[in-house]
């Protein structure tokens, strides 16, 4: 496989697709075009402690951007949602603002004037 066969997502991410069974290995390195020694170091490194290290790195660095990826997603997604719902209710709710300060105006004017008078 190429690096042109690779799938990526928009952002250039790899797009996993046929996963394949640790168990499995020494079939596909049985059938591809390599010699017995490029066999030998092949099976001799997935073996070795350094490369699992390796990948188990590899592991945890791609789920933590993928998890990083999708709350940023999910944020900027949020933002917008709440955005949109602040901008169609501003009317509604400077009106109704607006009601509440008109009904309660008779009450703050005669504390005013109490206030004013006791002065």
């Amino acid at each position: 496989m190429s690096k042109s066969d690779i799938k990526t997502d928009e952002d250039g991410i790899p797009i996993l697709e046929d996963i394949i069974d640790p168990e499995e290995q020494d079939d596909i390195l049985s059938t591809t075009d390599l010699d017995k020694l490029d066999r030998a170091i092949v099976r001799r490194l997935l073996k070795d402690e350094t490369v699992d290290q390796l990948l188990d790195d590899m592991t945890d660095d791609l789920q933590s951007l993928v998890t990083w990826k999708i709350q940023e997603f999910l944020k900027e997604e949020i933002q917008t949602i709440l955005q949109e719902a602040a901008k169609r209710s501003a009317p509604k709710l400077a009106q109704d603002i607006r009601n509440q300060l008109r009904m309660a105006l008779p009450d703050l004017l005669i504390e005013a004037i109490r206030r004013a008078r006791s002065d």
